[in-house]
């Protein structure tokens, strides 16, 4: 059919009875401006949460002029809103079919949605219908609709199928149905034809009507060209500023030639997300090469992109791999939020339109988040790439606490102050204007004030002397010592994995200041693990004591030090006690047999062994109150390649929540040896040899070294208002949780769909390439032309007028005030062009 212009006719029209499926920004706005032209109207949705409020004029979103209407309609009983589609379509003669279609890695649309809501109406046709695409999709999908309406219609009932492309701009909407510059009708029957001329006629636009391959790219040929003007006239203004020319008057004079027009050739910031809960967590790299697991609220809060690499799986590879965090950014959102659970326990809160990443049919796609059903599959990384580091503690560098620095006193290990030159002597006493009785007390004691000793040594008047070979103390008397420099060897891992499951810290105030005591408590069986604890303290130079608690059946080791309390809880970030245990960044750098040495002594002081006796598997069971500690354990497990389990529970002795992590299964077994002592690791060994074949794990699919997949279990969503949070990640596109889920980024997605449309078609639409391309470059040249004007950012003043995308709308996604404002806190954080 060949596209013809004319003027719908008002004689005689006839009102039809239409059902929208589809509350989003598309249908819910479709189905009010129908329902004001005298149609009766049944709008669909499966969110019932959303039309719940929607029955009680709450709107999911902010569109200007909206909200009356949607009041007004459903008070004059043209509108309503139903969550059985079923119903919608036997209801109705015309359906309007306007589901999400998100898009997919490589640019796609994802038009699952579109197939089940035609399928749906299928299997409930009662009579004639004219099914019409309204949701932006790839060329051709009129006809798949075609084709899978007669597949699966259970009667021989007449239908035909036709594509009404919408024109809308958020902000503008209402104003842009009602009167649009064009209405565009793809149809391949008369009858389907008369009856979408009949449902617009109340509206004076001319009416193009074509066959629906063409209406279906007239929809991405006329934003891929807006988006095209947009770019060109900002890459004419680098020009203008290169030559010295006013791209204002090159505007102008450009707009009035009527083959261009002057609509989108005001040079500015590009055309501009998605988001997660402020609670959600990720891991990440800083300058300093450390490990760290930090929610994205704390991440916003204290770090700048450019300062920071972000664990990111790589789509292509599929590897895991650090990358440059290049924007940040937080919003107020009110909205629904999605959590999903799946198998292994893990779980994850975002908004209702963040892409996810899911397997289908060994192919990792991207599916906007209320997309998503039961049993779709998340990935979960299983490795990190090994930095292999060797730890080195230097407390002289570390100790940050200028009370604590100022009590501390250095004294050698297997050498003598005195035989430093007397002049470093005679300095002390004109620095400090000691009394002879000092400088006295020091030769005869063998020991320095810290700080005196770091000034000394910047002034080389302590050759010969090691940090490796110091001892740091406080108190007078007999004092309790501590090592000044040592690496982070395999006695200490074990000592701090000791610490995390069966120790905590204690303080007191005394005539002689602050006390703290660190203490360890073991059932007085444990004897191998309280011997492990001993030698390493031994090996660092803590005196401690040994107390048999008998009507505990218990042995506690204690050791009183500021220093060592000032290490495990400000320096390591251990904690003081279960509540607020965590893991210190230090074990993510480590080699591999040492990360399972720290994992076997933390799992020996709190974990156990089960042996269930109806089969022969095994399994490692540990708990914490801690949700650091549980994050850490899930990266550390992660990046050996074991998967855990994870559950919540609350104990019966605390009103905590509590955390537990498992660990089964043959090979994860078998990765993980002498959890307990060698006895034990007997009877494992055993079970594991009477394993008679192989059994594919439950709950998790390996795919490779990188990476496994879990099942979706529960999918629960709610409405509120809140700050989230966006991440992108250079090019990977996608970032990692705590929990080990793979999400990915946000990105324009109309450009990329039509890319892709004409890159399966067999065309490469180079231009396309670099019109995005000249969108991103814009926002970096229009922060650096400010910093040009205004020389030093520091301290200036800056207004930023208009956040969103665009006006009168209360959305954040491709906003190019991000990246602008972004830049102006935390200079440096915007993405380089090119």
């Amino acid at each position: 059919m060949t596209a013809k212009q004319d003027k719908p006719s008002k004689k005689g029209v006839k009102k039809y009875r239409i059902c929208v499926v589809g509350a989003g920004h598309v249908g819910l706005v479709a189905a009010a401006c129908f329902s004001d032209l005298g149609h009766k109207v049944i709008c669909v949705d499966s969110d019932k949460k959303r039309l719940q409020g929607l029955r009680k004029n709450t709107l999911p979103f902010y569109e200007p002029d909206l909200e009356p209407l949607v009041g007004k309609n459903q008070r004059r009983g043209n509108l309503q809103f139903l969550s059985s589609l079923a119903q919608g379509v036997k209801k109705s003669e015309v359906i309007f079919i306007a589901v999400g279609t998100p898009p997919q890695k490589d640019g796609s649309a994802d038009l699952s949605s579109v197939e089940t809501v035609a399928r749906t109406i299928a299997q409930n046709l009662n009579s004639y219908k004219l099914v019409v695409g309204k949701s932006t999709v790839p060329v051709q999908t009129g006809r798949k609709i075609k084709e899978t309406i007669y597949r699966y219609r259970k009667i021989s009932s007449d239908f035909d199928v036709a594509s009404n492309p919408e024109f809308l701009r958020e902000g503008k909407a209402i104003c842009d149905f009602f009167h649009p510059d064009r209405i565009v009708i793809g149809v391949e029957s008369e009858r389907a034809e008369g009856i979408l001329k009949d449902i617009y006629a109340a509206i004076e636009a001319p009416v193009i009507a074509t066959d629906i391959n063409t209406s279906e790219l007239i929809k991405h040929a006329s934003n891929s060209f807006l988006a095209t003007k947009i770019s060109f006239i900002n890459a004419v203004s680098r020009v203008c500023d290169l030559a010295g020319a006013n791209v204002e008057k090159v505007a102008e004079a450009m707009g009035l030639d009527r083959r261009i027009g002057k609509e989108f050739l005001q040079a500015g910031l590009g055309y501009g997300g998605f988001c997660l809960n402020r609670g959600e967590r990720v891991i990440v790299k800083d300058s300093e090469d450390r490990i760290l697991i930090i929610s994205v609220e704390e991440l916003f809060e204290k770090y700048s992109p450019g300062k920071l690499e972000v664990l990111s799986f790589n789509l292509n590879t599929r590897k895991v791999d650090f990358r440059s965090l290049s924007l940040m950014s937080r919003r107020e959102y009110k909205g629904k939020m999605i959590e999903f659970k799946t198998a292994m326990n893990r779980r994850i809160v975002v908004t209702a339109d963040h892409p996810m990443i899911v397997s289908k049919n060994g192919e990792l796609v991207t599916i906007c988040a209320d997309q998503i059903k039961e049993n779709d599959r998340f990935p979960l990384f299983t490795d990190i790439p090994s930095l292999d580091k060797t730890i080195n503690i230097d407390l002289f560098s570390l100790i940050q606490d200028k009370e604590l620095l100022a009590s501390i006193k250095v004294r050698p290990l297997n050498s003598d102050f005195r035989n430093i030159p007397s002049r470093a002597f005679k300095l002390l006493k004109e620095r400090k204007r000691y009394p002879s009785w000092r400088i006295h007390d020091f030769k005869r004691k063998n020991y320095l004030m810290m700080k005196d000793y770091l000034f000394l040594e910047k002034n080389g008047l302590l050759d010969g002397f090691s940090r490796e070979e110091l001892l740091l103390f406080t108190t007078k008397g007999r004092p309790t010592y501590i090592r000044a420099k040592f690496d982070l060897d395999r006695r200490v891992l074990k000592l701090l994995g000791y610490y995390l499951s069966e120790g905590h810290i204690t303080a007191e105030q005394t005539e002689r200041g602050r006390r703290e005591r660190i203490v360890f408590t073991f059932n007085e069986k444990e004897g191998s693990y309280i011997k492990e604890v001993t030698s390493a303290l031994e090996y660092l130079h803590i005196r401690y004591s040994l107390r048999n608690i008998k009507q505990d059946r218990a042995l506690r080791i204690t050791t009183s030090s500021r220093i060592f309390a000032y290490l495990l809880k400000n320096i390591l970030k251990c904690g003081g006690n279960s509540y607020d245990a965590s893991i210190p960044f230090h074990i993510f750098s480590l080699p591999k047999d040492d990360k399972l040495t720290f994992l076997s002594s933390i799992h020996r002081g709190d974990g156990y062994v089960y042996f269930p006796s109806y089969t022969p598997s095994v399994s490692y069971e540990y708990g914490t109150v801690s949700k650091d500690l549980k994050d850490g354990l899930v990266v550390l497990f992660h990046s050996l390649g074991i998967v855990p389990h994870l559950r919540t529970f609350r104990s019966a002795k605390s009103k905590a929540l509590a955390y537990g992590i498992r660990v089964s299964g043959h090979d994860q077994i078998k990765l993980l040896p002498l959890f307990k002592d060698e006895k034990v690791q007997e009877k494992i060994d055993l079970r594991l040899q009477s394993f008679k074949r192989y059994i594919r794990p439950t709950g998790y699919r390996r795919i490779s070294k990188d990476f496994c997949t879990v099942k979706v279990k529960k999918i629960n969503s709610y409405y509120s208002d809140e700050n989230v949070y966006s991440l992108e990640v250079k090019d990977t596109n996608t970032f990692i949780t705590s929990e080990g889920i793979v999400v990915h980024n946000c990105f324009p997605k109309d450009i990329e769909a039509f890319t892709y449309i004409s890159k399966k078609l067999g065309y490469n639409f180079d231009l396309l390439k670099e019109v995005r391309k000249i969108n991103d470059e814009q926002r970096h040249c229009f922060v650096e032309k400010v910093k040009e004007h205004l020389w030093v950012l520091k301290d200036k003043k800056i207004a930023v007028l208009g956040l969103s995308f665009k006006p009168d709308t209360d959305d954040m996604r491709f906003a190019p005030a991000i990246d602008i404002v972004d830049s102006f806190l935390k200079p440096g954080s915007l993405r380089s062009p090119g």
